[in-house]
């Protein structure tokens, strides 16, 4: 259980991480977090409480240009009928780093269709297939 005391010690120490964060953007959250002794939801909250974004610019979540690619593409091989591996092949043209699994699970989680699979997982042989 944090105290008061604590939790005000952690965000002054956020506050000061985030003031180098910001001088030195070319550092990841992680290192900025070891190089200040704490951990990364602290950093996080603190950031969240005043409105900051991450100063290394780069974009995290749903609006991720990822995240947007991928919706986009999906929709497209939705309406051509192209295979998930068609998706798969355009994401990494895109250099987005992505698994098949990704792409599976993305479906699901927005309530698309599932894409065509032109080589779906197949076993053969082995303990059990």
């Amino acid at each position: 259980m944090t105290t008061n005391k604590t939790r005000t010690r952690k965000l002054v120490d956020a506050e000061k991480a985030f003031a180098f964060w910001e001088a030195n953007s070319f550092c990841s959250k992680t290192e900025i977090c070891q190089k200040f002794t704490i951990q990364l939801d602290d950093l996080g909250y603190w950031m969240k409480q005043n409105g900051k974004k991450r100063p290394d610019g780069r974009i995290l979540g749903k609006e991720s240009p990822r995240q947007i690619a991928l919706k986009e593409l999906i929709t497209v091989a939705l309406q051509e009928g192209k295979s998930l591996e068609w998706v798969y092949v355009e994401m990494k043209k895109a250099n987005h780093g992505i698994g098949k699994g990704d792409i599976r699970y993305f479906t699901m989680k927005n309530n698309l269709p599932s894409l065509r699979e032109d080589k779906p997982i197949v076993t053969s042989g082995g303990k059990y297939g």
